[in-house]
């Protein structure tokens, strides 16, 4: 695969190929925020399609049997040289303003279901009625469980899921930073899945190594100053006895909570936030292929940044070349390289 030329790549809408494109942009972040493909083309290749809804699929290169994107048109503005569309994936399907907001009461409830176990029973009985939109196979769990017992309220399925995930770390490391998961999509060629991934571990070995001489072309980057101090409610958390207390972060934690979880869960939101100060953007001809928490070696004999980061987010926009900016952050490091 040559990623540069930009004429490799093949579009797809409702099973039928694209071929008068102007653009594309894609971009995929962390965090469990949706991927997103924009594609501009010729008003004529649209004139007399329902566009709206359509299923769409992005190849970045002929080649390949995966797509690099799976999901459906949200949006499209016509003009008289051009149309716009806007697509989201698959997870999408799960916040769309077309589907019932889930009410949960002591009647109608998901206790005793897993996250994974709650979206595999959701999207086959909700989403998947007449075709598979969502794929199900994939659906896993995290390390702790958590489960929806009590929980009551009016909620969209993704975002009930997305918030309670932002309630899991994972300690079973106990000299390694609280890891956090989030949700992606992991495509087997048919259908998107819905998968649940964990933040990596330091010592995971980086999957690509970039430097100036080796696929950077460009590079920017944000120091920002570290947080040791949070503040909830009318508490202070000050994480080890040696920091200066000049920069905190104040969050906002479940009133519900008792004090001793309420500590906890402050003391993972600083300790998982630690040590991403510093953002930086890379322009690279490597790196077609990485998925945000992909881990990167970065050498550019600069100490700020040297080392191994995590991917945030991938944009790749196609006109007349084919280009790819990475989003990164500084990876975490030892928790004992802060708590004496």
């Amino acid at each position: 695969m040559n990623p540069n030329l930009a004429h490799d790549y093949r579009v797809f809408i409702d099973n039928k190929r694209i071929d008068n494109i102007k653009n594309i942009q894609f971009q995929s972040r962390s965090q469990s925020q949706l991927d997103t493909l924009n594609v501009t083309l010729t008003s004529s290749i649209a004139s007399d399609m329902d566009l709206f809804g359509k299923p769409i699929v992005f190849f970045l290169d002929k080649r390949e049997g995966i797509p690099m994107f799976r999901g459906f048109i949200k949006d499209a503005t016509v003009n008289d040289k051009s149309v716009s569309i806007r697509a989201i994936d698959v997870r999408g399907h799960l916040t769309s303003e077309n589907i019932n907001q889930l009410v949960l009461d002591d009647k109608y409830n998901y206790d005793g279901y897993t996250l994974g176990g709650f979206l595999k029973s959701y999207i086959e009985e909700y989403i998947n009625k007449e075709t598979t939109l969502i794929g199900v196979d994939k659906i896993n769990d995290t390390e702790p469980i958590s489960t929806l017992s009590g929980v009551r309220g009016t909620f969209k399925p993704y975002e009930l899921v997305k918030n309670r995930l932002n309630l899991i770390f994972d300690n079973t490391k106990a000299t390694e930073q609280p890891l956090r998961y989030h949700m992606t999509t992991v495509d087997d060629g048919n259908h998107s899945h819905i998968k649940f991934v964990k933040e990596k571990l330091k010592t995971d070995f980086p999957i690509l190594s970039l430097s100036e001489a080796d696929g950077i072309l460009s590079y920017s980057y944000k120091k920002r100053p570290k947080k040791f101090i949070a503040h909830f409610g009318n508490r202070t958390f000050r994480l080890g006895s040696s920091k200066s207390a000049a920069f905190g972060k104040r969050y906002d934690i479940d009133e519900d909570l008792s004090p001793a979880d309420a500590q906890e869960r402050v003391r993972n939101l600083l300790l998982s936030e630690l040590e991403e100060n510093i953002e930086i953007t890379l322009n690279t001809n490597r790196g077609f292929n990485l998925k945000p928490e992909d881990l990167v070696s970065i050498q550019l004999n600069n100490q700020d940044i040297d080392g191994v980061h995590k991917v945030v987010s991938k944009t790749i926009s196609i006109s007349n070349t084919c280009k790819l900016s990475l989003s990164l952050s500084k990876h975490k490091p030892m928790i004992s390289q802060f708590i004496q």
